[in-house]
């Protein structure tokens, strides 16, 4: 079976909403996830699903995607997801808001553009 954007959002959607039923501050980035994944498919990444984690190869590398409680930059104490590159565990992108995850689907890129602080 391919997997579609449509199948990880709504996979990673539902694990959110299952493991994590009482943990507002993870349960607000369910709504962020299809800017994220559509994003990451108009650059051609190819998806692996590991249980709760989700991996990608784009342009010959490896990256995963997560949410990280405390953004090292500007990420505030509610956290957000960014993408990492793998194995380094460097993030190149990250994200507070569903602004910037719609701002990534209208531009998507995967080079380091880590947020600012406000």
């Amino acid at each position: 079976m391919k997997i579609t954007p449509e199948l990880i959002a709504n996979h990673f959607v539902k694990v959110i909403c299952e493991k994590k039923p009482r943990t507002k501050h993870v349960r607000r980035v369910a709504s962020w996830i299809g800017f994220l994944v559509h994003g990451l498919d108009k650059i051609g990444a190819k998806f692996e699903i590991k249980n709760r984690q989700l991996r990608m190869l784009a342009g010959g590398r490896k990256y995963k995607v997560r949410f990280q409680h405390k953004l090292p930059v500007g990420g505030g104490i509610r956290g957000g997801i960014e993408i990492i590159e793998m194995p380094s565990g460097i993030p190149v992108r990250q994200f507070r808001n569903l602004s910037e995850c719609a701002a990534f689907y209208d531009n998507p890129a995967l080079t380091p553009k880590l947020t600012k602080a406000i």
